[in-house]
């Protein structure tokens, strides 16, 4: 059944590629395009990747409830894509909810679930677990981010839920076999803010990521901070301050291969925004993840890195210095498990692609 579904600005280069095309049609629901977040960026270039024969339609979710835009282009297929979608914002359950019943084949392929433990006190938030039940059993496939979002979706529907990782791992692909260009002794950190939303307090945070930075400069290591999203730069200022470490700081915002080639040169990297580690893997780099809210640990223990996977509420940031020492000493060991764990990860997520790429709608 060929439908008509809507698309919002987001590029014109975009959107010329789109129209011009003569690849079938796929909605694409997920992300925030257009806000310098490089980790939606790398979502989306992920998809269009991965499913390299559609034209990929983003649609995304400005408000509840949903109404679709007045202009439309004709649409077969829906993905509800990589981020935290399900039981989020209540935007993506109405988008999905519409979108999906009216497309041939829809499909869930790296999103994740939110855990209701930090939520459930912030407006405009319910749990909707229940309703998002319903609608992926109209899905035709539905691969989780990881096992954390299996199990509370589990809490609420009986249906098989694959585990697929995060789609931006597919990057990863590029760098798995090239020699490393790590430079012992240089050390990534990343840090943002979180409206109040993660574990623990933000300044608790920034005081054990300060403690952290001033223990690695102090025993010669190179601290070198990333940014991912222009709202995070303050934090990271006030932590680079503190540390003494504000020579290099670097700001990416929508070009995730450039900063993959960057980060490929730190031979340790260290995180809170989910993305600024995912990307940081992809060019396999070992990385420790300070998981600021639970979708963290679960994209860790995807790729069976659980035991990297470090509450914002609870780290010591000197306990870390230790432990990115000895990663930054036995690199080639750190190197190897993480490639060991990425393997299976990567192998998936392209024969699940081809095999949903192919398969044919009607």
């Amino acid at each position: 059944m060929n439908t008509s579904w809507p698309f919002l600005k987001y590029n014109l280069k975009t959107w010329k590629n789109i129209l011009s095309s003569t690849s079938p049609k796929m909605a694409y629901v997920g992300g925030w395009l257009g806000y310098k977040n490089l980790g939606d960026e790398a979502l989306y270039a992920a998809m269009v990747r991965l499913f390299q024969n559609r034209s990929l339609i983003p649609i995304q979710n400005y408000g509840f409830p949903w109404s679709p835009p007045k202009t439309h282009v004709p649409i077969d297929e829906a993905v509800l894509a990589g981020g935290t979608l399900i039981n989020g914002l209540p935007g993506w359950h109405s988008i999905a909810d519409k979108v999906f019943p009216k497309c041939s084949m829809s499909f869930v392929f790296g999103s994740g679930v939110q855990d209701p433990t930090l939520w459930k006190n912030v407006n405009d938030w319910r749990d909707t677990r229940q309703e998002w039940a319903r609608t992926l059993q109209q899905c035709d496939y539905v691969g989780l981010r990881g096992p954390l979002s299996a199990q509370l979706m589990a809490e609420y529907s009986p249906q098989n839920f694959d585990i697929i990782g995060d789609p931006v791992l597919v990057f990863a692909n590029d760098y798995i076999n090239e020699p490393s260009v790590a430079i012992s002794g240089k050390v990534g950190l990343n840090i943002g803010q979180s409206s109040g939303n993660q574990w623990g307090s933000e300044s608790q945070m920034v005081d054990e990521m300060a403690a952290l930075a001033t223990n690695l400069r102090e025993s010669g290591l190179e601290v070198h901070w990333y940014v991912i999203w222009p709202k995070d730069m303050a934090i990271t200022l006030k932590a680079a301050q503190k540390s003494g470490t504000t020579e290099y700081i670097y700001e990416h915002y929508t070009d995730h291969l450039k900063f993959i080639n960057e980060v490929r040169t730190v031979s340790v990297f260290v995180g809170v925004k989910l993305h600024a580690v995912v990307l940081a893997i992809c060019g396999i780099v070992p990385s420790i993840m300070l998981e600021y809210r639970p979708k963290c640990r679960d994209f860790m223990l995807s790729i069976n890195q659980g035991d990297l996977s470090f509450r914002t509420d609870a780290f010591n940031g000197l306990e870390i210095s230790t432990i990115v020492q000895e990663m930054n000493r036995d690199k080639e060991v750190w190197t190897s498990r993480l490639k060991v764990a990425l393997a299976p990860v990567l192998s998936k997520q392209l024969l699940k692609a081809k095999e949903l790429a192919t398969k044919k709608t009607v």
